[in-house]
């Protein structure tokens, strides 16, 4: 009969379940499904199930399309006041950003620093004294790329001394306008 299931006593164990042969109907004669048994659950493998909502008619031909989740875009806004880092989306492309916004914690001017900011603790102070030391002379932490013809970036100062010889060095990729 077709849309009947008919299934038989346990009788064998794989993989250290239970497990119950079951006869499907499919387009023709019936054909044997095993499901597993776990936990007095009923679980199905993925194949069985995809084949199971085939022969009834439930799964449609169309793929599922991807929602989103969040916005596609988000860059950092780094406050010196208050030392907090905020992820913000705002409309547009990633060029229409902002430089700085206020901060909605101290009302201070937050600064745009890129989307792969990572902030340093709150107690870290010569971390912060270094942030703020590159973001005065311009150093936003963008990628620095010195080769046209290269994906490869210069890797940003990790103490305050490195960070006055890079704002040196790199003094040509800093970015002085509206700050």
């Amino acid at each position: 009969m077709v849309g009947i299931l008919e299934a038989v006593a346990f009788n064998k164990t794989v993989n250290g379940r239970k497990s119950v042969p079951l006869l499907v109907p499919s387009a023709g004669a019936p054909a044997p499904v095993t499901i597993s048994v776990t936990r007095q659950y009923m679980t199905l493998d993925r194949d069985t199930k995809k084949a199971l909502c085939w022969d009834s008619g439930t799964r449609s031909s169309k793929s599922s399309q991807k929602v989103s989740g969040g916005p596609d875009y988000s860059k950092s806004y780094v406050c010196l006041t208050c030392r907090t880092a905020n992820k913000r989306h705002v409309e547009g492309t990633p060029s229409d950003y902002p430089l700085t916004m206020s901060c909605p914690i101290c009302n201070d001017t937050m600064f745009n620093v890129g989307r792969h900011f990572k902030a340093p603790k709150k107690s870290d102070n010569a971390q912060w004294k270094k942030v703020g030391f590159l973001i005065a002379h311009g150093f936003l932490f963008q990628k620095i790329r010195p080769n046209p013809n290269s994906y490869e970036s210069v890797p940003y100062p990790d103490t305050l001394e490195e960070a006055k010889e890079f704002v040196v060095k790199y003094k040509d990729w800093a970015i002085t306008s509206a700050l």
